[in-house]
């Protein structure tokens, strides 16, 4: 039967934008009890005074274990053992490996795979403790097949991907389950957060290979998935595509990243830009 998610207790992160919010307001539309965490204050007042009844939301920076940590403790206190976890938040970062500072590939993997990682040790020891809960991890097609211009975000999808194929397999005997979710191109909010040396939102969209989906339509899919019950859901058509590629025949990814690395050239803005 697929998963309903009337009643339960979910937890999103990087809730205040993007696929994140859209996650929010659909559990919630479906009676969940929704505890949503982002480090942007004023996002989450925007999503309370949208969103139904049933949410409570928290701030908190998921590359911080410490405040991971108490905000799990709150969560804990109030709720017990949460239902469904959702590992959303994250951030970009384009640029060539030669031009990129150390931090800023730190902020990136800080973000993307330990937010991950501080998400689910804070609140899977207690789904094992009951025997039953149900983790997502929004990883991205880019973590398989690669992403020539934007490296510090491939590898750490990459290592979300090999995290959750990985804690799939130790979860089920728990009676927890694990979906590894891998969108491709999705229109949120993730392109303005990391704008900087003179790129716009319309510079970095002209790096995308296809058009984005929305991120409404977005979180629509990854429900969907979820209540399917599947290990992997990957979306849209174009991003199945490279995803079964990276996996059966990844020699013919080669043209498809230099076809990425040149539009990321061609619409690179000049230097002071």
């Amino acid at each position: 039967m697929p998963e309903q998610f009337t009643n339960k207790v979910c937890v999103v992160t990087g809730a205040g934008s993007g696929i994140g919010r859209g996650l929010v307001l659909g559990l919630l539309a479906e009676g969940a009890r929704v505890f949503a965490i982002d480090v942007h204050s004023g996002r989450l007042k925007t999503l309370e005074a949208e969103a139904p009844t049933g949410l409570k939301t928290h701030v908190a920076d998921v590359a911080k274990r410490e405040e991971m940590i108490a905000v799990a403790e709150r969560i804990h206190a109030e709720a017990g053992s949460v239902d469904l976890l959702i590992n959303n938040a994250g951030v970009t970062l384009l640029g060539e490996t030669a031009d990129l500072h150390f931090a800023q590939w730190r902020r990136v993997l800080d973000i993307n795979y330990l937010g991950t990682l501080h998400g689910i040790h804070c609140f899977y020891p207690k789904m094992v403790e009951r025997g039953s809960g149900h983790i997502a991890n929004i990883a991205s097609v880019a973590g398989s097949s690669g992403y020539a211009s934007a490296q510090a975000y491939a590898t750490s999808k990459a290592a979300v991907i090999g995290f959750t194929r990985s804690l799939q397999v130790e979860a089920k005997r728990h009676g927890v389950r694990v979906t590894n979710v891998c969108p491709s191109y999705v229109e949120t909010g993730i392109f303005d957060d990391s704008l900087g040396d003179g790129w716009t939102g319309e510079g970095i969209r002209a790096t995308f290979m296809t058009s984005p989906v929305s991120a409404a339509e977005a979180a629509k899919r990854v429900l969907n998935g979820l209540r399917r019950g599947g290990k992997t859901v990957v979306f849209p058509l174009s991003g199945r595509l490279l995803y079964w590629m990276s996996l059966w025949c990844p020699w013919g990814l080669a043209p498809v990243q230099r076809m990425l690395l040149a539009k990321y050239r061609k619409a690179r803005p000049a230097p002071g830009g």
